[in-house]
């Protein structure tokens, strides 16, 4: 849907009835400004009603969208990662030049930087083997999408579509679920100041926010259980729960009770 209605020698022609409302005040990725567009409201040279333009077959934009959405999701799961890693990389250079306080094995007399503080050492390596266990999820599906396009086997690229499509939005949903806990952290590590502008921790914060929410965000636990129930209570009584067992148990006087003699009736 073009903002100008091209003429058919190439040249621009009437303004179309599509304009921006507002631009969007966001908690974060504040470089890349998203804006609220209104259709039909007659402000433009074509009459009441935008004209837009069908792109591919009709009756497949619900197909093309999902292609898009999965490229889409891969790059916000590799997104989640790379600010996780921007994070860690702020969070030990502050670190090592804030000086606060003696360390408490007595090692030294005098203030140190707080990477020598215990916690904060935990806080550093949780945040950098969270993200270096999640740097791997980036590479092994781009392999599977290449050979899902150029391989010469039907049934190879099928195969190799298939694994790709599965594992889309486990990168997407652990790698955005990790980032928001190690900006987290890395905002703990500042301190006080990493609620401070000036820091950038935030920034990494809010950046990780909305890459958990954008393209599709993970469903809560609830949801995934009522979709899941009807496959996990198959075949079982209506009214008992799934995690009981019909296994009978051993009873402790069946084990310590003594073999009887059999009685004979007079």
């Amino acid at each position: 849907m073009p903002k100008f209605l091209v003429n058919p020698d190439g040249s621009l022609g009437k303004r179309n009835d599509v304009y921006c409302a507002s631009i969007e005040h966001k908690l974060g990725i504040k470089a890349s400004p998203t804006a609220v567009l209104v259709y039909g409201d007659d402000k433009g040279e074509v009459g009441p009603g935008a004209i837009g333009y069908l792109v591919g077959q009709e009756n497949r934009g619900l197909e093309y969208m999902f292609i898009m959405m999965n490229a889409a999701r891969f790059a916000v799961g590799v997104q989640g990662i790379a600010v996780s890693e921007r994070a860690y990389q702020k969070a030990v250079q502050y670190a090592k030049e804030r000086i606060q306080s003696r360390p408490v094995d007595g090692s030294a007399n005098k203030a140190v930087p707080i990477i020598h503080h215990p916690d904060v050492r935990r806080m550093l390596m949780t945040m950098r083997a969270t993200t270096e266990g999640a740097a791997p999820w980036r590479s092994w599906p781009r392999p599977r999408m290449t050979a899902a396009h150029h391989h010469p086997d039907e049934q190879v690229r099928k195969q190799n579509q298939a694994f790709y499509e599965f594992m889309v939005p486990l990168v997407k949903g652990y790698s955005t679920e990790m980032s928001l806990e190690v900006t987290s952290l890395g905002v703990q590590v500042h301190g006080g100041m990493g609620f401070i502008e000036e820091t950038g921790a935030a920034q990494y914060y809010r950046d990780a926010k909305i890459s958990r929410s954008t393209k599709a965000r993970p469903p809560s636990r609830p949801t995934i259980w009522w979709v899941a129930r009807p496959h996990v209570t198959a075949g079982r009584r209506p009214g008992r729960s799934p995690r009981r067992s019909r296994r009978p148990r051993p009873s402790w006087r069946a084990a310590t009770a003594r073999p009887r003699a059999p009685c004979s009736r007079a």
